[in-house]
């Protein structure tokens, strides 16, 4: 990346006797560029396809003979959020891709919760934002692939906004909170359905009409997901 400079500065940061060079940004810090507000919409999806997420999302083979069960089923689940993240945007857009990856996340991520200890599942179990997760496993195992634009027994909760820019297409998924309430309420009698995963996903998006939020993607549902779970297993 660089700075392309201003109109008083048209040489822009870094340059080399006058001519643009580029650097690589190292991985801790793709993070907090993409969320500096800096990129805008337009381009977002698009910077995350770029940058080399699908090797900082692996753990090395050396690796996987002193983690944690937990911490491995964690890295699984932040590998296909970056799979996730990766087909939402060029130049790998795909919306089969997404669909696969989301399934996959959701059923990593919430099973961490029976590879951790009893007072850790307590605590997972106590995030609004977890059982939300945990609703949408429960869905999409006994009910629907729930990404899919075609539904069975409810309405798709998620509408797919693409926008265009002018290094091409990205698409992310919204949250359609009536939608999604509808839903939850369509599977609220099946005696495979949790009441008090339920009971807490609604808590979940009545915080988020409290806070007056209007666009709620998934790809950032699932980024908060993975932090309050790290905050409970102390990574």
């Amino acid at each position: 990346m660089r700075w392309n400079g201003t109109k008083d500065n048209q040489i822009g940061s870094p340059q080399s006797r006058g001519i643009p060079t580029w650097f690589i940004v190292p991985a801790k810090y793709q993070e907090a560029i993409l969320q500096s507000g800096s990129i805008t919409n337009d381009k977002l999806a698009l910077v995350r396809g770029f940058f080399p997420q699908r090797a900082n999302s692996m753990l090395a083979e050396s690796d996987l003979h002193n983690q944690a069960i937990y911490r491995i089923r964690y890295e699984e689940a932040n590998y296909f959020l970056t799979e996730y993240i990766r087909y939402s945007s060029q130049p790998c857009d795909c919306y089969f891709g997404m669909i696969a990856a989301f399934d996959a996340f959701l059923f990593c991520f919430v099973s961490i919760e029976e590879m951790v200890s009893a007072t850790q599942r307590q605590s997972l179990n106590k995030s609004s934002i977890f059982k939300l997760l945990k609703a949408f496993r429960d869905v999409s195992t006994h009910h629907s692939i729930l990404a899919a634009p075609t539904q069975l027994k409810f309405v798709r909760p998620f509408s797919r906004h693409t926008a265009d820019g002018p290094y091409g297409s990205s698409a992310r998924l919204k949250l359609d909170i009536g939608r999604c309430r509808d839903m939850l309420t369509a599977v609220a009698f099946d005696p495979k359905a949790g009441k008090g995963t339920l009971a807490e996903a609604e808590n979940y998006l009545r915080s988020i009409e409290k806070t007056g939020r209007v666009d709620v993607f998934l790809d950032d549902i699932l980024r908060e997901g993975m932090a309050a779970v790290a905050a409970v297993l102390g990574l």
